[in-house]
């Protein structure tokens, strides 16, 4: 669950807002609720801080890297106070390996989100490297990996699949998260679909490593097969 503010209001307060209490009204009302469900959930806040194109960007519309880890440092105070403490921080930067300036004080995050996005006219993001980078730059931080595709579908299905065998080869990335959208949502063109049924090739690698998970088999070794079965 991504915890997101008004965007107007938010590129005029900036991070310090949240530091200096301007949202804390809402932060109690999501903590409270975070609360009554009661069952472990995973929280993201501030996404893309380091991002100029961020709602909480930390270097757009006056703000600097430290207001991220302030603005951190104050929402997981009240979800603490609130006692919300089924809720696990994601921290989700920008690049992930790349992050420092802006991170959370170090123990205040309980994981750290890699998000490759391949949009049409750019290069295949290297998963591998962005994992790797990711995992230095947060020692001992368990990951979880965010994908999403357009292009090709035999460049997207190939990708998507040895995308999904890095993660598994990885003991650290304890999820991986699909950016989903309903199929043809883009039109008719399967190079403009992000859908992961967007077309035949991207379908079947979803499908093999789906099929782990309905079994209720989603060990490391089992993602491997699958991704190696949709060849």
């Amino acid at each position: 669950m991504t915890l997101q503010f008004d965007t107007a209001q938010q590129r005029e307060t900036g991070l310090i807002a949240i530091e200096n209490g301007a949202f804390d009204a809402r932060l109690r009302q999501w903590a409270n609720s975070v609360r009554e469900y009661a069952s472990p959930l995973v929280v993201t806040v501030l996404p893309q801080a380091d991002a100029d194109w961020a709602v909480s960007s930390a270097v757009a519309g006056g703000g600097v890297p430290a207001d991220a880890s302030a603005a951190w440092r104050h929402v997981r105070d009240l979800f603490a106070k609130a006692g919300a403490s089924n809720a696990a921080f994601a921290w989700a930067p920008a690049r992930a390996g790349d992050d420092e300036q802006f991170a959370p004080p170090k123990g205040s995050t309980d994981a750290v989100v890699v998000t490759e996005l391949r949009l049409n006219g750019t290069a295949w993001p290297n998963v591998s490297s962005a994992l790797d980078l990711a995992a230095e730059a947060h020692p001992g931080a368990p990951l979880i990996l965010v994908l999403g595709a357009v292009g090709d579908s035999v460049q997207k299905a190939t990708w998507l699949r040895d995308a999904l065998a890095q993660a598994a080869a990885r003991p650290r990335v304890e999820a991986v998260v699909y950016h989903e959208a309903a199929p043809g949502s883009s039109g008719d063109d399967p190079a403009e679909d992000w859908s992961a049924s967007s077309d035949p090739a991207t379908t079947k690698v979803m499908q093999a490593f789906l099929r782990t998970a309905a079994d209720g088999d989603v060990t490391r070794k089992a993602v491997l097969n699958a991704a190696e079965s949709a060849r």
